[in-house]
């Protein structure tokens, strides 16, 4: 029985990627040693020249990183997209969560919070529809439109045509040394 509960502790738990130890404690109290553990993602695959951030070194990368400070607020309040045309939306809710901006709806009171549903007002759909967005998503000046419309918040948009790589990694470095600054 303890071997089995054991197994699905550890089949859970892998399947949900909450730990990286080598060791697994059971709700009975006994370890259970995970000899040569390797756990499988399910993730695209990266690029070789890059590093992912769930593997050490990434996150060692990340936390050695002289830039990380945004990571840690802007990844508290991470959204999954709802749909495949709502990356816009999602991470708009992400990067105005992390303000903690005045005036966030109130879907439970006490808790304002910007959700893929509260973020849609009157001033949005002017922008872009709601319904437009669920069958094509939102381009990048739409994305913008979509923040400005936020009283509390000022967005300018940068398209990589439009700039050299070394303009877009000063800009980045500046934006990443500002509080209450985020690239999206």
């Amino acid at each position: 029985m303890r071997g089995s509960v054991a197994r699905f502790l550890l089949r859970l738990t892998y399947f949900f990627a909450v730990f990286s130890a080598s060791r697994l404690i059971s709700v009975f109290g006994s370890d259970v040693v995970l000899e040569d553990f390797q756990p499988r993602f399910f993730y695209l695959a990266v690029n070789s020249t890059l590093v992912s951030l769930t593997d050490r070194e990434g996150q060692l990368l990340l936390l050695s990183s002289q830039f990380n400070d945004d990571f840690f607020n802007v990844s508290a309040h991470f959204t999954t997209q709802k749909t495949q045309t709502y990356c816009g939306i999602a991470t708009l809710c992400t990067i105005l969560n992390a303000l903690q901006l005045p005036g966030a709806p109130e879907e439970f009171p006490g808790f304002p919070y910007f959700t893929q549903a509260n973020i849609f007002s009157n001033s949005t759909e002017s922008i872009k529809p709601k319904a437009q967005i669920e069958v094509d998503g939102m381009s990048l000046n739409d994305f913008a439109g979509f923040a400005n419309s936020n009283s509390h918040v000022t967005v300018e948009a940068y398209h990589a045509n439009q700039t050299s790589y070394e303009a877009f990694v000063a800009l980045a470095k500046r934006v990443f040394r500002q509080t209450d600054n985020y690239i999206a």
